[in-house]
């Protein structure tokens, strides 16, 4: 596949670290623009953009006896961001120019100024609209996998900052979910793929395998309610959405990082406060965790996805307790 990169000062050039090129070369991406402004060139660390991360930033493990441990963190830059409310408002990612940003084919990458996390930025597409494509897909998975950053996704009713521009979170963070174990379900399904529904408190499927993206966009293109995606190491999480905010006093809407087991606080009162089982509580009560619930969703699952069979998920007793 052809690849060029198109350096705009030799200055510019000599200070984009290398390791970031290579990356990019990996990812297959036919074509790398990158933008000479101030604040996008590379810092002393390799960082491509400039950090808004602050890094004394208070954040705890919160710690379980089932292994599941969460964590907290109160961010008070992130607290303070201001809320889009989308009613007559130009949208904040249409004009890509305004702000220092990486061009990809029909994507670009510009920083997150409110971050949660180091080397937070966001992928978003040129064009505007809200529900991910299969090109986004398979995106946010060789990001995922050849940057080794977390990739997730909010949209409509599942934490969206602004909801009519489809934009994925990138940054280094990992969280909790991606380590939890799983059933396997589906077997009917092509050896290229597997899924796992997790062992955890709300319920969501583990998709990997060379046809990861094409299974998840066949499953939301006949899934009418409002989900998050995690994408870590090329596999992908699917949890399905009950509850947009199910507590006050959290930091914006619970985003696919929060159902995913870090939560950003919205006062030092709440970080201070908040245990694990808090957390848990929060988690199951965003998504779907109730038997009866799950059997419902499932069955809907079934129907768009047209097989014979999925196992529910069996999570260990004392992840509610």
């Amino acid at each position: 596949m052809l690849w060029r990169l198109l350096f705009l000062s030799p200055d510019f050039q000599a200070r984009i670290p290398e390791k970031l090129i290579n990356q990019f070369k990996l990812s297959g991406l036919q074509r790398v623009a990158l933008v000479p402004e101030k604040s996008l060139l590379s810092d002393n660390n390799g960082n491509l953009f400039a950090e808004y991360f602050d890094e004394s930033s208070p954040c705890r493990i919160l710690e379980d006896k089932s292994g599941m441990n969460f964590k907290i963190s109160f961010n008070k830059r992130r607290v303070s961001r201001p809320v889009f409310s989308g009613n007559n408002s130009a949208c904040p990612f249409d004009n890509r120019e305004s702000r220092a940003h990486l061009d990809l084919e029909r994507h670009y990458l510009t920083p997150n100024w409110y971050p949660f996390s180091k080397n937070h930025s966001m992928l978003i597409p040129f064009r505007h609209y809200s529900l991910p494509t299969l090109e986004d897909l398979r995106l946010a998975l060789s990001l995922s996998a050849k940057l080794n950053q977390t990739v997730t996704l909010n949209i409509a009713g599942s934490g969206a900052s602004v909801k009519q521009h489809l934009h994925f979170h990138c940054f280094d963070e990992r969280l909790p979910i991606v380590s939890c174990l799983g059933k396997e379900v589906l077997s009917n399904y092509p050896k290229s793929l597997k899924i796992e529904s997790l062992y955890y408190p709300a319920y969501c499927l583990k998709i990997s395998g060379s046809q990861t993206a094409e299974f998840v966009h066949g499953l939301l293109e006949k899934f009418s309610q409002p989900y998050n995606l995690v994408f870590f190491n090329g596999f992908a999480i699917f949890i399905p959405r009950k509850i947009e905010a199910p507590l006050e006093g959290v930091a914006w809407n619970f985003g696919a990082a929060e159902i995913g087991g870090f939560l950003v606080a919205g006062s030092k009162e709440f970080f201070d406060s908040a245990d694990n089982k808090l957390v848990c509580g929060l988690i199951a009560k965003a998504g779907f965790s109730e038997k009866k619930e799950i059997e419902i969703l499932e069955s809907g699952l079934l129907k768009a996805l047209n097989c014979e069979e999925l196992v529910l998920s069996k999570k260990p007793k004392n992840l509610n307790q």
